[in-house]
């Protein structure tokens, strides 16, 4: 009986104070917006990671006949919860300037889309970190990209595949030309409030479970799950996030040269509370009052920092 009240009051927090839904944001576009994506979707490539087959699906947001040419591009790397679709209001803003762009989705993602899982061994941060490496070779030779103009650009838990990519693949990080770290969620910036939705969303989870041996339902019911496919895909994003080894160390980025780095954050965000470390320059950071989902609510203000800070810097990339 204990344990039941227990329950309901959890359901009464998650409904009442749509506590689950707000950590690590997960936004929902329009039927249009989404009919004009599908047009936009890529899944002829696939890598090898940890001896398996694994597709590599993605959207390319690039705008056909743009007046304006560049020859930067961008891939983006969505968070927990989310989907590829996230990028597409920041996509269209650089589209409009000339810049190519690429979303990738992430396996575990967005079955509905897609029409089935991505399967790793796990869904850790390491593996997503293989997965991210072998994705940019691919990409890149399939969309003849010059990795010297390539911007790497990770949102929440996104950005923190980033790190875990650069930190055992520095070599391909070096070759590039700038990697952007949006509302990063790093284990030391991530709020009590998420901390808690994580908890209580897990214990939802496993009672869904032991009752009807689906708690993929209770995912799609509660909201709880946003984009991810099932279960095990939230738990180990979610546990992986917390994780000690998911924080970030200045000599990794000194490695990769740290002026290559730009840091995207909000002080309004319950999700992560990610103000840059010292080692950041300030002209290599921005904060916007908008919450966690900062490049989707401020497109245009963000397109145009990152374009002046693209505009002001000569990095030197490593051959």
């Amino acid at each position: 009986m204990h344990f039941l009240q227990n329950f309901k009051l959890g359901l009464k927090v998650v409904t009442k104070h749509n506590l689950i839904c707000w950590f690590f944001f997960s936004l929902v576009i329009s039927n249009t917006e989404a009919d004009n994506l599908e047009k936009r979707i890529n899944k002829n490539l696939s890598v090898i990671i940890d001896g398996g087959k694994v597709p590599v699906r993605y959207y390319d947001f690039s705008v056909e006949g743009s007046k304006k040419t560049s020859s930067d591009v961008i891939l983006f790397i969505h968070g927990f919860r989310s989907n590829a679709r996230y990028f597409y209001p920041i996509a269209s803003a650089f589209s409009q300037v000339g810049y190519r762009s690429f979303s990738l989705e992430l396996p575990g993602y967005d079955k509905s889309t897609w029409g089935t899982t991505t399967e790793l061994l796990n869904y850790e941060l390491a593996a997503y970190g293989r997965y991210i490496a072998s994705s940019i070779e691919a990409i890149s030779g399939a969309e003849n990209i010059d990795l010297k103009r390539l911007t790497i650009w990770g949102h929440s838990m996104g950005s923190s595949i980033v790190y875990r990519a650069i930190v055992d693949h520095p070599n391909l990080f070096s070759c590039l030309k700038s990697i952007v770290f949006e509302a990063p969620a790093f284990a030391n910036s991530i709020t009590k409030v998420s901390k808690f939705a994580i908890w209580l969303s897990t214990k939802i989870l496993k009672l869904g479970d032991r009752h009807d041996s689906s708690p993929e339902r209770w995912l799609k019911w509660l909201g709880i799950g946003g984009s991810t496919d099932n279960y095990q895909v939230f738990v180990q994003n979610a546990y992986s996030m917390l994780k000690p080894e998911n924080n970030i160390k200045q000599e990794v980025l000194d490695r990769l040269g740290v002026e290559k780095v730009f840091w995207l954050w909000s002080a309004k965000d319950i999700a992560v509370y990610s103000p840059p470390p010292d080692f950041i320059p300030n002209e290599q950071s921005i904060q916007v009052f908008v919450g966690h989902s900062i490049s989707h609510r401020a497109p245009k203000k963000i397109c145009d920092t990152i374009l002046g800070w693209h505009s002001r810097t000569h990095v030197e990339v490593s051959q």
